[in-house]
């Protein structure tokens, strides 16, 4: 997830790949065709959503979501959405950062031609909104359980597959344990009872304080990458490794709790490049 503060940089798409996955809200960015910047106001804190079509982005912002053309670099609509006067109160029980009492809208799911889903910060409570295309208001909110992250400054890729979302976000304020999840939105959005949220077992070491980057699908995989402290053995004054894990797209689930079964594969991504230097230090 990339921050796109006070400018948007935007890239033309004649001549390259889109530098936007339609499975994911990473960017990825191809500097070669820079032609125009597009500016927004101060501490909107945006995160590419989505991609539509060949010419439109939706960027996600303080209490709004934004519809940008790429050619035109100008903005086509918006959409807005304020945290709730009760979800202020409380969260200005315990933040003393007004700003953190915003709602960063930090998820998208279309789920149908006209009706999608955003799901954002809400003022420290993670609440996911049902929009239709046109309307700029929501039409209603919906509980959201580690749909978005808590924190806004939080990286918090998300990616879909066929009617989940898999993500990774630190389910409680006062935590620091990040979770992997995965959920049917389509279940939570029709308010289904049995909607069975799997998730990554508390508890894991590896995830302590871990910073996740990007996620990617690989046939029947989920990719993801992100970086954490080193244990003792791979130390050797690094203040943070990188590592990569997976787990498999229709994963049923653990036999007697809802856990999404990790198949987990922590690999430092060293170069051969970064140990010749961490050899010169020495």
């Amino acid at each position: 997830m990339i921050y796109l503060l006070f400018h948007l940089l935007l890239f033309a798409s004649t001549g390259s790949a889109s530098f936007f996955s339609l499975d994911t809200n990473v960017s990825r960015v191809d500097v070669s065709h820079l032609t125009r910047t597009l500016s927004f106001p101060p501490n909107e804190k945006l995160v590419v959503l989505h991609k539509v079509a060949e010419d439109f982005i939706l960027l996600g912002g303080r209490n709004r979501v934004y519809n940008v053309s790429i050619k035109s670099m100008s903005e086509i609509s918006r959409y807005e959405w304020m945290s709730s006067d009760e979800a202020r109160n409380n969260c200005a029980a315990i933040s003393q950062n007004p700003s953190s009492c915003d709602n960063y809208i930090r998820t998208y799911f279309e789920l149908t031609n006209d009706t999608f889903i955003l799901c954002g910060t809400h003022g420290l409570q993670p609440t996911c909104a049902e929009f239709k295309k046109g309307n700029t208001k929501p039409l209603r909110l919906i509980s959201a359980v580690g749909m978005s992250p808590i924190d806004a400054d939080s990286t918090a890729p998300f990616i879909r597959s066929n009617e989940n979302i898999i993500t990774v976000n630190v389910a409680e304020l006062s935590s620091s344990e990040p979770l992997l999840i995965r959920r049917n939105v389509i279940k939570m959005w029709k308010g289904i009872e049995n909607d069975v949220i799997l998730r990554t077992p508390r508890g894991l070491s590896s995830f302590e304080q871990a910073n996740f980057l990007s996620m990617h699908k690989v046939n029947k995989e989920v990719l993801f990458f992100f970086s954490e402290s080193p244990m003792e053995a791979e130390g050797c004054g690094l203040h943070k490794v990188a590592r990569v894990g997976r787990v498999c797209e229709d994963d049923p689930g653990g036999r007697y709790h809802p856990l999404l079964l990790l198949l987990f594969m922590s690999l430092s991504l060293f170069t051969n490049q970064m140990r010749l230097e961490r050899r010169r230090r020495r």
